[in-house]
């Protein structure tokens, strides 16, 4: 992975983020590595153990391969929870592949712009 810590692909939209993580599952063959972080994530509560270690993992963004939509990633620029704080230092020594860009509406793409003046944009 280019000598980085993990990959985070970034989507804006379910079916699209849906449709690349079953690719990147079947490529990968491990799911154990890979966390997909989005609304359509169902939780099996029989067993608690794993639903401790999905949440904390969701929490931190510690997996080495992250899948999540465009909203979960500007939650992690831009939100004030504990859990941003936590999942923003995962992007250090990160590489962010943002999917389908041209579908975000124009109105959104100061967001970007946004982001591009904050002072990490050179790690």
């Amino acid at each position: 992975m280019w000598g980085k810590k993990r990959i985070i692909l970034v989507t804006p939209l379910l079916s699209i983020l849906e449709q690349n993580a079953q690719v990147i599952r079947d490529y990968i063959g491990d799911d154990n590595i890979i966390l997909e972080h989005h609304s359509n994530v169902i939780l099996i509560e029989n067993a608690q153990e794993k639903l401790d270690l999905r949440e904390l993992a969701v929490e931190s963004w510690h997996a080495p391969v992250i899948i999540t939509t465009m909203v979960q990633l500007l939650n992690t620029f831009f939100g004030r929870e504990s859990t941003c704080v936590r999942r923003f230092q995962s992007l250090c020594d990160a590489v962010v592949v943002i999917d389908e860009v041209q579908t975000v509406p124009n109105h959104m793409l100061t967001l970007f712009k946004s982001c591009d003046e904050f002072p990490f944009r050179n790690l």
